[in-house]
């Protein structure tokens, strides 16, 4: 086995406590997640305070431990639903797909960045709406594609932002660090 095999294999799959004290924290910010998107809807506007003030702190993760926040976002969690599920096709990605999700997430992107400015900010029923267009493209992508393959590694507008500034993480492990899968 080359170097380059040995230092990017998978790692084991999390098991016992090491299992639930993940799915723990798994739950804990997807519940956050889920309060954010139903106070948006039922209280607009301490729903946008609420989520402008959580998103700016998300993004402050995205980049001191990227490899956390891959792990712990709540659209993550939407896409794994179908795999927890057990309704799944759990197909391997293939990379003209990965191509197409990733120019797509690029043009999500250029469309979320301006309409933050013009209405998300603001409008709390936008936001919802938006937030359940992005977890309907995870659920569906966590349908079709291997658990986060279609959403988390291609597809989320921040994906490709994130590797823009891949040295900023304050915290950057030698090898990129992919937390195992859990079964």
């Amino acid at each position: 086995m080359s170097n380059f095999n040995k230092q990017y294999q998978a790692a084991q799959p999390l098991e016992g406590k090491d299992k639930l004290h993940w799915r723990s924290l798994q739950f804990v910010f997807f519940a956050i997640g889920l309060v954010l998107f139903l106070l948006l809807i039922v209280m607009p506007e301490t729903g946008v305070l609420a989520f402008g003030t959580s998103s700016s702190q998300s993004h402050h993760c995205c980049f001191a431990l990227d490899w956390f926040w891959r792990n712990v976002c709540p659209l993550a969690s939407v896409a794994l639903i179908p795999h927890h599920l057990k309704i799944s096709k759990n197909r391997r990605i293939p990379l003209v797909w990965h191509g197409r999700l990733a120019l797509a997430s690029v043009l999500l992107l250029f469309l979320i960045v301006p309409a933050r400015h013009l209405a998300l900010n603001n409008d709390g029923l936008a936001t919802a709406i938006t937030l359940a267009v992005l977890g309907t493209m995870a659920f569906v992508g966590g349908l079709f594609f291997d658990v986060k393959s279609a959403w988390c590694s291609s597809l989320a507008p921040c994906t490709q932002w994130r590797t823009v500034w891949p040295k900023s993480c304050l915290y950057a492990p030698k090898r990129p660090l992919h937390l195992p899968p859990i079964a």
